[in-house]
């Protein structure tokens, strides 16, 4: 693997049930320091969505994916 493919994924990515509904929230960034986190939610059929924007903080990415949870569910 190219060190450009390499990903770091946050301790923060988790599974979670809400409302009788399992998604994997994955939360990950390139190895360098300085990377944006990512942020890719995958449902129960596994369809992704990959949001288009970037993060300074794998906490700033939760956040954000919790809160749109919030409202879709």
């Amino acid at each position: 693997m190219r060190a450009e493919d390499e990903v770091v994924t946050s301790p923060l990515s988790r599974t979670l049930e809400i409302s009788g509904h399992v998604v994997r929230i994955a939360i990950y960034r390139g190895t360098q320091r300085d990377d944006d986190w990512m942020l890719e939610v995958v449902d129960e059929t596994g369809v992704a969505n990959v949001s288009n924007e970037t993060y300074s903080t794998d906490r700033a990415a939760l956040d954000a994916a919790i809160n749109s949870l919030r409202h879709i569910m």
